[in-house]
């Protein structure tokens, strides 16, 4: 159904009047696939600038897998003349933030095109870099002298992606000082997001809410409700009954920042103000509160009496894309209004849930005949074709699954059980055929506890109600090794099914008092991913057990939920805590909560403590506080100070954190210490800083005479995201020592991340074995379909079948969850490679998949260049077909 939909909205984008070109389009945008992709990516050079406008907007959704590929051509963008599509580039560039632009933008930042560097400036809003920085820095000077406000406003607003405490003179001076309104509002905006105490902000701002512009003065009731300050609500009050209009819409803009229930609740008394002005600022701040009674009432101002009104809500309703939405769109279908009942239909597409089909279906089938009820038809066959995807997508990542289960269960040594029962929800429904999820969540059920470890793990990488479910029910596997498994696997995709969270969380409660260390650690580190409040006064009654272990995983669950409410009951446990663990747990809880009243708890309870474990906690805890920098740095350098190597290293990092060059002094005392200890300390600093020049001092150090230390490089060089890290790291394989080689080993195995991609590609042809399968893992892990053709011509070489096989599996598992975009060169002219078109054919029978898909496949291959290739799909798709 996917493929004939999308041809037949495809082809309407192409060809006709403007209007339902446009709206093409806009229906385009529900599909997620590579022909969508590519049909949105030719919009972007259509001769009329509304559609390559939305076609900028609709690429979004596709920039983790084509960040690179979106970028090149947003960038040719800021050079549009029309002024809305090249903004909309801009602003597009600044959200993927690809690293790869910096030079590009550079260059029009420096370049004489006001126009153009007006736009980079705002591409540059996240792109993380010290010469863009440095570069922005200047252009707010010259700004500031030149009296640009545009650029200058601009540029203080782009600064905020490269934002540190030392420029706040320069923003104080320069923004909020300068006369100009937009100057002053861009500053107040930059300026709330440095992280320095927020008592320093809210003396910063208070005295700008009696200036005498709307715009400064509600970024100012914006700042300091962010920054604390309760008592703003009184401000705000007075902007929303003032008699000018423009000031009560400032108010209102101000409660959208908010968007909790008491901004909503003042909200819903300007939605009838008497200027249309103000009831427009009103709907947008309704929109960002994401309750389902804030979805009502802005479909209630759908019947406006102002067409501008009226217009600006239709825009806002037709963004709502989230579940709180869906009731409320469902009762707007059946309003019986046919512009907002198409409205609706469309919506119920983008929230993308299935309940919704039987609804649509009833108002399609009860339709008159005409426009609008091919209108609903669309989206219901839209609507359906999400559904049918949800169903054959198993939502896989690249990890090593065993299918040889005769091999696990004669292993040496292992466990032998009668099996786990499965539970009857898991078992196969009647017409439900068995998918790849399944087949992995029966095995965590097995007898075997070698095959239930790995299940566990391998359905950490499957996004299913039924792959949580089982996970949960492992959390009380009679394995202490399978609980603690399923316990740090449970996390990853758990927040997205909120039905399964109860017994998920009773369960992990109840994991904290086990006898096995790292299920009670997973369970702690769980519950704090899902910083679920309603577990803290558990949480808090644990605090004191009679076990140190238990009090010890308590406090890391309350510190991972960095709840304020936590702090009082921990720092009262902190005052009489014998156990140096719970001691360093408590300080660590402190630190990630991060108030700044917790500055003499720590230093007094920490920086004394005889043992160097507490001690480092309290340097990194310190570190983290919402606090000024200066505030703190004195007590970080007596910790230089400290005997402990433990201690010194987390000085070092808490002082290059903050900015202090003198950081790197101390870690190279410590690299030049004879001790090893030191030397290991300083290997994880490096790693953390994760800059050249730590790279560099790293490789000094590969090669250390204690194991110890390189151990801690390996670990280091797995934290630096750098081809120069991956080639030592590959060097390290060969050490003398096993527990270095197999840490080097894991760094590299795990490693998901773009910038290894082409290192990786080169490792496909390695003479060692080893490395060959290492290679087809990191590729698999980073994600990028380009990876296939290039793994199946390795295949197809490969002589050592144990190695194939395994470099199979991984692609297969790959290959699951990317079907089309994975095929879509190796059948083509582009990849002239026979081997690698045979081994691809063969891997097409081998994963699950739609026939729909594989007819796509098959129809690819069946138009090869080679005609053994063309010859066996075409009798694979005659098959089909029949």
């Amino acid at each position: 159904m996917q493929i004939e939909l999308i041809d037949e909205i495809i082809e309407n984008i192409s060809a006709g009047d403007f209007r339902p070109r446009l709206k093409a389009l806009y229906d385009l945008s529900y599909f997620n696939s590579e022909k969508a992709f590519a049909a949105a990516m030719k919009s972007l050079s259509d001769g009329e600038p509304k559609i390559r406008t939305l076609a900028v907007k609709s690429l979004k959704k596709y920039y983790h897998q084509y960040q690179r590929t979106i970028t090149e051509e947003l960038i040719k963008l800021l050079s549009d003349p029309d002024k809305e599509t090249a903004f909309a580039a801009a602003e597009a560039l600044g959200e993927a933030a690809d690293p790869k632009t910096a030079e590009t933008l550079l260059k029009y930042l420096r370049g004489s095109d006001e126009n153009l560097k007006l736009y980079a400036i705002i591409a540059c809003k996240k792109v993380k870099s010290e010469h863009i920085k440095e570069t922005l820095v200047s252009i707010i000077k010259d700004g500031a002298e030149a009296g640009d406000k545009k650029t200058l406003s601009a540029a203080i607003t782009a600064i905020t992606g490269n934002l540190s405490p030392d420029l706040l003179p320069m923003l104080i001076r320069l923004g909020l000082e300068d006369a100009d309104a937009r100057v002053k509002a861009s500053a107040i905006e930059t300026i709330s997001c440095l992280n320095i105490d927020k008592k320093a902000l809210i003396e910063i701002f208070r005295p700008l809410l009696t200036e005498n512009n709307a715009r400064v003065v509600a970024n100012a009731c914006v700042a300091l409700h962010n920054a604390g300050d309760d008592t703003v609500f009184d401000d705000i009050n007075r902007l929303l009954k003032n008699d000018n209009k423009w000031v009560r819409a400032s108010g209102c803009y101000v409660l959208g920042k908010i968007a909790n229930e008491t901004a909503f609740r003042l909200l819903q008394k300007y939605k009838a103000d008497g200027d249309p002005e103000v009831r427009i600022n009103a709907a947008r701040s309704i929109f960002a509160v994401k309750t389902e009674k804030a979805a009502r009432a802005l479909i209630e101002m759908a019947s406006d009496a102002d067409n501008t009104v009226k217009g600006a809500v239709y825009q806002l309703i037709l963004k709502f894309s989230e579940a709180h939405a869906f009731w409320p769109v469902i009762d707007l279908l059946k309003s019986g209004n046919k512009t907002l009942a198409v409205m609706a239909a469309s919506v119920l597409c983008a929230i993308g849930d299935d309940a919704a089909l039987p609804v649509l279906k009833e108002a399609f089938e009860s339709a008159p005949d005409g426009q609008f009820k091919k209108e609903l038809n669309k989206y219901l066959r839209i609507l359906d074709d999400i559904h049918n995807q949800k169903k054959v997508s198993a939502r896989a990542m690249a990890t090593y699954r065993e299918t040889t289960e005769d091999r696990a269960d004669d292993a040496a040594g292992e466990i032998r059980e009668e099996g786990v029962a499965i539970p009857i929800e898991l078992l196969l429904k009647p017409g439900e055929e068995k998918n790849f999820a399944h087949i992995i969540i029966e095995k965590l059920f097995h007898k075997s506890q070698f095959l239930r470890e790995e299940a566990a793990a391998e359905l950490s990488y499957i996004d299913s109600k039924k792959a949580v479910f089982a996970l949960c029910r492992g959390l009380a596997d009679p394995v202490a090794k399978v609980r603690a498994v399923c316990a740090r696997s449970i996390s990853r995709h758990c927040m997205k099914y909120p039905e399964l969270l109860p017994e998920i969380k009773e369960k992990l409660l109840e994991l904290l008092y086990d006898d096995y260390p790292e299920a009670a650690q997973h369970a702690a580190m769980a519950l704090g991913f899902i910083r679920d409040k309603n577990t803290i006064p558990a949480l808090l009654e644990i605090l004191n057990h009679e076990s140190a272990n238990t009090r010890l995983y308590a406090t890391m669950a309350l510190g991972r939920m960095a709840d304020k409410s936590v702090g009082t009951p921990l720092i009262e446990l902190l005052n009489h805590e014998e156990n140096k663990k719970v001691r360093a747990a408590i300080i660590t809880a402190l630190g990630y909560i991060g108030e700044a009243d917790y500055y003499d708890t720590i230093v007094k309870n920490g920086f004394d403590d005889k043992d160097p474990h507490v001690r480092a906690s309290a340097v990194e805890a310190l570190s983290k506080l919402k606090i000024a920098p200066e505030t703190i740095t004195d007590v970080i350098k007596k910790a230089l100070g400290d005997i402990n190597n433990r201690v010194i290293a987390n000085a070092c990092l808490a002082l290059w954190k903050m900015g202090d060059l003198s950081a790197m002094t101390y870690v190279t005392k410590l690299v030049k210490s004879n001790d090893k200890w030191y030397r290991a300390s300083a290997s994880y600093v490096l790693g953390q800083i994760a800059s050249v020049e730590a790279t560099n001092i790293l490789l000094s150090l590969k090669n250390d005479q204690e194991a110890d230390v390189r151990l801690n490089v390996a670990k280091a060089f797995g934290n630096i995201k750098t081809p120069k890290a991956i080639t030592a790291l590959v060097e390290m394989l060969d050490d003398t020592d096993d527990v270095v080689k197999n840490t080097a080993y894991d760094a590299i195995i795990k490693c998901e991340d773009k910038f290894a991609f082409w290192p990786m590609a080169n490792y496909l042809k390695s003479e060692f074995e080893i490395l060959r399968f290492m290679a087809a893992v990191v590729l698999c892990n980073i994600g990028d379909p380009a990876c296939v053709p290039l793994i199946l011509e390795a295949a197809a070489k490969e002589r050592n079948e144990e190695v194939k096989s395994e470099i199979l599996k991984y692609l297969k598992l790959f290959v699951h969850n990317h079907p089309i975009d994975s095929f879509k060169d190796i059948f083509s002219e582009k990849y002239n490679n026979q081997a690698a078109a045979e081994e691809g054919l063969k891997l097409v029978e081998q994963i699950e998949v739609s026939n729909e898909v594989k007819v796509s496949i098959y129809t690819a291959a069946a138009g090869s260049q080679f005609k053994k290739v063309a010859s066996a799909a075409a009798a694979k798709l005659e098959a089909l077909k029949g």
